[in-house]
């Protein structure tokens, strides 16, 4: 956490660093994707591999620092990412950015936020 890189910035303002990292990031995701591997990305990482996939990013759903109680769905206990977690357990948010449209095949709600 605490990057300064956003999905959000326009092309023409970030850093040569962001897009070096972005282009570096797009070859990995590539491979993920492509080998259907378990990929936890939190926070630029969501919006990462959601602009890789296709997905609307913007602020829409940004939230305030805190660290409210997550409880897993159905889906969620059923994701190799979440295998062995606690659940209910908290997390630590405080996203400035969020994906306001999935891409398709994406599942919604594998958590969902209780507070």
């Amino acid at each position: 956490g605490g990057s300064p890189f956003n999905t959000t910035t326009p092309q023409d303002a970030k850093s040569q660093v962001q897009r070096r990292v972005e282009a570096e990031l797009d070859v990995l995701l590539d491979r993920l994707v492509e080998a259907d591997f378990p990929f936890l990305g939190a926070c630029y990482g969501v919006g990462t591999l959601g602009r890789h996939q296709g997905a609307v990013i913007d602020t829409r759903y940004a939230e305030p620092v805190s660290a409210p109680e997550i409880t897993l769905t159905d889906a969620g206990r059923s994701d190799p990412v979440c295998a062995g977690m606690a659940n209910p357990f908290r997390a630590f948010v405080a996203h400035k950015e969020a994906m306001s449209v999935v891409p398709d095949g994406v599942v919604v709600g594998s958590w969902a936020e209780r507070g």
